[in-house]
């Protein structure tokens, strides 16, 4: 996404600056922002929207260290999904401890021992009571906007797949 949006500042002349920091930089990020804007996996029949981990606590963030700051979710269509959302996804704990010199869980388990569970979790939700505007190929939508074109999708669905 920040690639495309240079691109398009570039290509258009745009007076603007363009700042991109890691997602653990999220604290000084926040300071004097204008606009965060964030992509979406899904976004379910109620506006809230499932984004890559990392993602809720920049919106955290920036409503507390710029309070001023919108949050804007830039999406298709097509990712509103109509029915209800599919549990949270749990990815190989291995990824994460693969750093640890052959530390695992199953290798701490004992009387003297520690237990240690290791989740990995691509993506979390974002309420939409957090965001501030959506923008899909139609152009900017309010959280009641999308719950109203998830209801269109679910009833059209419904007329194909009812009598399965």
């Amino acid at each position: 996404m920040a690639s495309a949006i240079g691109s398009f500042v570039e290509e258009n002349k745009v007076n603007s600056r363009l700042v991109i920091y890691t997602d653990a930089s999220v604290g000084v990020a926040a300071k004097d922002v204008d606009v965060v804007l964030i992509g979406a996996d899904l976004i379910d029949k109620t506006a809230n929207v499932s984004n890559k981990t990392g993602s809720l606590p920049a919106v955290l963030t920036a409503n507390h260290v710029s309070p001023k700051s919108k949050i804007v979710v830039l999406s298709e269509k097509e990712k509103v999904l109509p029915f209800n959302p599919p549990g949270q996804e749990e990815n190989d704990p291995c990824e994460v401890m693969q750093a640890w010199g052959g530390l695992t869980p199953s290798t701490t388990k004992g009387p003297n021992t520690a237990h240690i569970e290791v989740k990995n979790i691509y993506f979390e939700w974002i309420p939409s009571s957090l965001i501030d505007h959506y923008v899909t190929e139609d152009g900017i939508a309010t959280s009641e906007g999308i719950s109203e074109w998830a209801g269109e999708v679910h009833k059209r669905a419904g007329q194909f797949f009812t009598d399965l």
